[in-house]
């Protein structure tokens, strides 16, 4: 694994592309994990062991904190490996370039394809999917040249031998 610095247009691919697209999915889960929280104690345990539901016995407020004190920690959990992973990895300023062998490769519509990458032990994609143009500069067991962030596992380019 060779380590290199990040460019100029690495850093504009991760602010204009990457992070926002971070930050939106991290709201989502944020969102619906609160959504959950919210409708959890109307729900019964009658599936379990018989019982009604918080709201049911009159203890909304409590089922409520219960639910947050289960579901915030997962969701600060995905804000830190989304968000903040990705801010230390550019405070960091450094990628690391992997080379991986493709694994197979399977047409997903008339002008994408789907390559699949053997990644080991890496945090990155398995899947990337490629136009049809360059179709044959992807062949099976050749290597790929991966840039990725180390922490945050987000891939900022692939690249082939061809």
């Amino acid at each position: 694994m060779q380590t290199g610095v990040l460019s100029a247009e690495d850093l504009e691919l991760i602010d204009n592309k990457i992070r926002p697209k971070h930050k939106k999915y991290a709201a989502y889960v944020f969102l619906g994990l609160l959504l959950v929280s919210t409708v959890s104690p109307f729900f019964s345990g009658r599936w379990f062991n018989n019982r009604p539901s918080a709201y049911e016995q009159g203890r909304y407020p409590s089922g409520f904190m219960i639910a947050m004190l289960i579901f915030m920690p997962l969701a600060l959990y995905f804000y830190y490996r989304i968000v903040i992973c990705l801010n230390r990895d550019v405070k960091d300023g450094t990628k690391y370039i992997v080379q991986v062998p493709i694994l197979s490769k399977k047409m997903i519509d008339d002008s994408n394809y789907e390559v699949v990458l053997d990644r080991g032990k890496l945090n990155i994609d398995k899947i990337v999917t490629i136009p049809k143009r360059d179709v044959y500069k992807w062949i099976k067991n050749d290597l790929v040249e991966v840039h990725f962030l180390k922490r945050s596992g987000t891939v900022l380019s692939y690249k082939t031998e061809s």
